[in-house]
């Protein structure tokens, strides 16, 4: 006992030590404070007798957009003022994320000279100071976003730029410190930290007694990395591309990963998930490090989430963070073009923060939860002091590393079907969106964690489920429904958990009771702002004709048409054309090579990588109830669209892209299968063959789509 008691004392020691140290590193790595302030003879020219606007729908000072180029107007002749500065000031109440055109002049005629863009983070104000001192009659505001206007204030003055350090703040320590307390106090009650102090024991034993197959490891990869780069070389002339380092550097990890195949191969049919891990690892970097800027589906605004979240407190945005989420830099393969970008990032990067973001409310951190892997990649970038670009590769790079521990756990977890997994993990669409800035692929690894933990628990009726394990697989969901709670009723299939699990039928009912409360809290992160505040005017990025509420009042005054438009659109949507949607689509870059080959190896391993585990979660009842929840979650998917990204009445729905299903293939390919098939082919050449058709397919993707493509 009192041994125990020294350990949690240790524990809260070292939970200072370490939130002091870290608010100590985030204050001397964050950017410099530059905050913008009116002069005192500043005056607000705002109030609703003076504006007029087009395409939007006023209540109050809140604006709803209406079209896809909604307008402000605001009347300023009376004031008779001169400007040098504008500062336009949002309610708290404004969700804003959107690029702010503000335009000034003498007559309401205005040009996109006389105009500037800026960009509007999530509960900020944006100001302007750089326009020539006049006496301007006329304001003018295109804002393609909901938003609350408080006020718009003018001065004849340029703006002060008041410029500071991060402050210390103890509230962050505190808040820092009870984090560490919590994971410190759960290691010491699930004694992990003996685990984790005999895992450096094994590695280090491992590293000790394998040494010599350490050394052949490593001239091998020398050798290959030699050997592909020989037969690139020649490869290049062919393809008339010059010697861009990013060549060699892909030639280098495949003869890496040949090494490790040949060298390691005893540990494929026992070890999965390392080998997973190696080829995830080595694709995802190259699509960090060369992928493009903004390549990704809502690139700058998953970019701009990341951010806020990365600074342990209210964000902070410079110059060339506000580039990035207003998709102001070049989408090219151009080296010499992206040198010069980087070089401009780098410029405003060091010239400090410039805008600043209040946390929200802890729903709205919630809904952020999908962006920890990004938020701590940035974080790190920033505390080495690396460049802007290499700040914003660590995002992608946290992103991706976050994606491969979770999925590597949830491989060594199953009994049956690790090569299910493997091969779904490894799509080159789920690859593209683990090593971009997006919650997507949080979102698909958790709930493969969650299931992973649930259908090894199942395939084990009559041994009891430990505490760590319950939470294991109810957190899993929650952490991963977070950022997309749509997905939230796939938890109903927890409830096939067999009774023979639990040590009382009251555990039993605790367990169902926690799956239920559990699915709830993602619930309410959507369904209770519909209730209170209604489904808002929808997204005007789906065109002039969306609307959300009418939208509603469709369906519900017409539920035999919608379902006619949903079953015939869900007919395309899950067909097998469109699977190369969630397979090989790598959004802007484009589509790769092989679908079918992919569709032939995942139907290969659905049916053939079962054994005797599967007769529980293969059965009827099994393949009925999980279909039945994951066709539930897909009406659902396409309901929230068809809401709020379609026009009224439409008999299609827009913006359900196929990415959307990547959450649910693993639980369904999972149990289709037949549990009778007999799998005899030794297991180290069964997975081989998927590694390596899986591999091939992947790189091939990434040579195509990206490495070659640079000039």
């Amino acid at each position: 006992m009192k041994k125990v008691i020294f350990k949690y004392y240790i524990g809260i020691a070292l939970a200072i030590i370490a939130a002091v140290l870290l608010e100590i590193v985030i204050m001397n790595t964050n950017p410099s404070i530059n905050q913008n302030q009116m002069s005192n003879d500043k005056k607000n020219v705002y109030s609703t007798s003076n504006i007029s606007t087009d395409g939007y729908t006023v209540d109050g000072n809140k604006f709803t957009p209406t079209t896809e180029d909604p307008k402000l107007i605001i009347d300023i002749s009376d004031y008779k003022l001169d400007i040098s500065s504008i500062s336009v000031n949002f309610e708290k109440t404004s969700n804003l994320l959107a690029s702010v055109q503000v335009f000034y002049g003498r007559s309401n005629n205005f040009t996109e000279t006389n105009s500037e863009i800026l960009y509007a983070p999530t509960y900020s104000n944006i100001y302007m100071s750089n326009l020539p001192t006049d006496k301007y009659n006329y304001l003018r505001l295109d804002i393609n976003s909901e938003f609350t206007l408080e006020s718009v204030e003018v001065s004849p003055n340029k703006l002060e730029v008041l410029s500071g350090l991060p402050q210390f703040k103890s509230a962050r320590v505190i808040c820092l410190f009870l984090m560490f307390i919590l994971i410190n106090c759960l290691l010491i009650y699930f004694k992990h930290v003996e685990k984790i102090l005999d895992f450096f024991k094994r590695v280090a034993l491992a590293i000790s007694s394998g040494y010599l197959k350490i050394l052949v490891f490593f001239f091998c990869s020398i050798a290959a990395c030699g050997i592909m780069c020989l037969i690139i070389k020649p490869a290049l002339k062919v393809l008339d591309k010059g010697n861009k380092p990013q060549y060699y550097i892909f030639a280098c990890l495949i003869g890496l990963l040949i090494s490790a195949i040949i060298v390691f191969r005893e540990y494929i049919g026992s070890k999965p998930e390392r080998f997973f891990a190696l080829i995830f690892l080595s694709a995802g970097t190259l699509l960090c490090v060369y992928a493009p800027f903004n390549s990704c589906w809502d690139d700058q605004i998953h970019y701009s989430n990341a951010l806020s979240m990365s600074f342990v407190g209210d964000g902070m945005y410079t110059k060339a963070d506000l580039q990035i989420m207003s998709n102001k830099y070049p989408f090219t393969f151009s080296e010499q073009e992206n040198d010069t970008a980087f070089e401009r990032l780098q410029e405003n990067y060091a010239q400090g923060s410039i805008n600043t973001q209040a946390r929200g409310t802890i729903f709205d951190q919630y809904r952020k939860i999908g962006y920890t892997g990004c938020a701590v990649g940035l974080f790190i970038g920033r505390s080495l002091g690396l460049s802007f670009k290499w700040i914003f590769i660590f995002g992608r790079l946290g992103n991706m590393i976050a994606y491969c521990i979770v999925v590597y756990f949830a491989i060594r977890k199953l009994k049956s079907g690790k090569m299910i997994l493997t091969v779904i993990a490894l799509l080159p669409t789920q690859v593209f969106l683990a090593s971009s800035y997006t919650y997507d692929a949080w979102v698909t690894s958790f709930l493969m964690l969650g299931f992973a933990y649930f259908f090894s628990e199942v395939q084990e009726p009559y041994k009891k489920i430990s505490a760590l394990d319950w939470i294991i697989i109810v957190g899993s969901f929650l952490i991963g429904v977070g950022s997309k709670a749509v997905y939230f009723v796939v938890m109903g299939i927890l409830l096939l958990m067999p009774k023979t699990k639990f040590k009382t039928e009251k555990m039993c009912k605790w367990f169902r009771f926690s799956v239920c409360a559990g699915a709830l809290l993602p619930l309410a992160t959507f369904a209770l702002p519909f209730i209170l505040v209604g489904p808002g005017i929808g997204d005007t990025r789906g065109g002039t004709d969306v609307n959300s509420l009418e939208q509603v009042k469709y369906i519900l005054a017409n539920p035999f048409e919608y379902a006619k438009t949903f079953f015939r659109f869900i007919k395309g949507y899950l067909s097998f054309e469109q699977s190369s949607g969630f397979m090989n689509f790598l959004a802007y870059l484009g589509m790769s090579d092989h679908h079918l080959v992919l569709l032939a190896l995942l139907t290969g391993v659905a049916l053939t990588d079962k054994n005797e585990y599967d007769q529980l979660t293969s059965n009827v009842l099994f393949k009925s109830i999980t279909s039945f929840f994951c066709f539930i979650a897909v009406l659902l998917v396409v309901t929230a669209l068809y809401i709020s990204f379609t026009a009224v009445g439409s008999d299609s729905v827009a913006g359900c892209q196929p990415r959307y299903l990547l959450p649910l293939v693993f639980p369904f390919i999972f149990v289709i299968g037949f549990p009778k098939i007999k799998n005899n082919v030794n297991k180290a050449i069964y997975n081989t063959v998927a590694f390596v058709v899986s591999g091939f397919v992947l790189f091939n993707g990434i040579w195509d789509v990206c490495i070659k493509m640079y000039f």
